[in-house]
């Protein structure tokens, strides 16, 4: 029904751009509670909504002095910022490419861009990050999820 109203309004309206009527269509059925919490402002728009946003890392580890302490703490950190391991381990297999295989492999799971780099900026993880250096180099990427 919003989506009639709004497209009429529109239509009787010269100048003003479909996208100013679609942004207002979305705030009023996100008011309305009818959006998935994903629904992402790149798509939209809008500033203020958010899609779910991964940490993708590819570790190599050259020495194990560092490892009971670091992976004892960080699932707290993570979950203190809202985020989760989707995977976290070794034995990674290669499926195409030839740059060397990493020694282990993570993702983590965000509700947000915001959230993952709130955690990775953190006292917390950095005062991790310091020690997972010690004996580690890590290739590390954010992404978002597809909307």
């Amino acid at each position: 029904m919003e989506a009639a109203l709004f497209l009429f309004l529109w239509s009787a309206r010269p100048g003003v751009s479909a996208g100013y009527f679609l942004r207002l269509l979305v705030r009023t059925v996100w008011c309305r509670g009818d959006l998935p919490l994903a629904f992402s402002s790149s798509v939209a728009g809008l500033g203020g909504y958010s899609m779910t946003a991964f940490i993708i890392g590819q570790m190599q580890i050259h020495s194990r002095d560092w490892m009971e302490e670091y992976f004892a703490k960080i699932p707290k950190v993570v979950e203190a910022h809202s985020g989760e391991f989707l995977v976290r381990g070794g034995e990674p297999e290669m499926m195409e490419g030839s740059d060397p295989l990493p020694d282990a492999a993570f993702i983590l799971e965000f509700p947000d861009r915001a959230h993952a780099q709130r955690f990775w900026n953190s006292d917390e993880f950095q005062r991790l990050a310091v020690l997972r250096r010690s004996g580690s180099t890590l290739n590390a990427i954010l992404v978002d999820k597809l909307a």
